[in-house]
């Protein structure tokens, strides 16, 4: 906003102020409007960065596995937890297929009607038999979603699975 303090000569720098802090010295109201407006993008930026951050470190830090893929099933994300479940390092998963996990314990019935499910764009729910990188079988939970861009596209998909092997003894 502009400086109500006083009105400055024509072609005299006019201080320009956004929330109670100096943003910049514009010669003419006009410019005065641009540089407001080049500061609210530049805070929305902010903000949305700061939301990026916490989003990021939210799922990083989640107690579930979360791992993103490809339409392959390629794995492009892990967070801590699926590393820590199963055993394996983040870069011995990146570019690896889901499979990696598979015990062959899980109906094939099951992993069909997955990829059914997710391949048509909905999401699905189900349990699964998976195999830590030492070879001990465990059971999680798990909700596959597709994962879309702005034109609705399937983009991706956000697997997030609890571990429930003690729940099921």
């Amino acid at each position: 906003r502009l400086d109500p303090q006083r009105d400055p000569r024509p072609g005299e720098p006019r201080a320009v102020v956004r929330d109670e802090r100096h943003v910049r010295h514009a010669p003419d109201a006009n410019d005065a409007r641009h540089a407001a407006g080049v500061t609210d993008a530049a805070d929305e930026r902010r903000e949305q960065q700061a939301q990026l951050r916490r989003l990021s470190a939210a799922v990083q830090q989640a107690s579930e596995s979360i791992l993103i893929t490809d339409l392959d099933g390629r794995i492009e994300y892990v967070n801590r937890a699926a590393c820590e479940r199963s055993g394996y390092a983040e870069h011995e998963l990146i570019g690896r297929s889901a499979r990696i996990f598979e015990s062959g314990h899980t109906p094939p019935q099951v992993n069909r009607e997955l990829w059914s499910e997710i391949t048509a764009g909905r999401t699905w729910r189900g349990f699964v038999f998976n195999r830590h990188k030492d070879g001990s079988d465990y059971v999680e939970f798990g909700t596959v979603t597709p994962i879309r861009d702005a034109d609705g596209v399937v983009t991706n998909y956000l697997a997030v699975h609890e571990d429930v092997t003690e729940k099921r003894r």
